[in-house]
């Protein structure tokens, strides 16, 4: 992608037009970071209020995570399967080659799946 592209969208004047939303969605983090009672997951709660801001300025519209009553559900745990693919497969290019193949339905079938049960694999 041709970076001159995106200078207009992080030009110190776009993200001085920012500010205001950022600085509302942080406050909403603060507040609900005031309001937990116990312990909770830092890097979670800073998921949400990162999601939040990234779809407000890219989509106009934000998830609302920081909204949720619970930290979850986040793109941390995604994010973080997606990075750790990423390493694989650069190690293993064929990795790429071989997930290609899978047909979409063999896909589908392994998302809806509730692999976390074990009942797929007691039989």
């Amino acid at each position: 992608m041709r970076r001159g592209a995106l200078n207009k969208m992080f030009s110190t004047a776009s993200i001085t037009r920012l500010e205001p939303m950022i600085q509302q969605l942080a406050q909403k983090l603060c507040n609900r970071i005031l309001a937990t009672k116990g312990t909770f997951d830092v890097p979670c709660a800073y998921s949400c209020f990162t999601v939040d801001v990234i779809t407000d300025y890219c989509f106009d519209s934000n998830k609302g995570f920081l909204d949720q009553d619970s930290w979850y559900p986040n793109f941390r745990d995604a994010n973080d399967e997606v990075v750790g693919m990423a390493n694989i497969t650069r190690q293993l290019p064929w990795v790429n080659v071989v997930m290609d193949l899978i047909p979409l339905c063999v896909v589908l079938l392994v998302i809806w799946i509730p692999i976390d049960h074990g009942w797929i694999w007691s039989h």
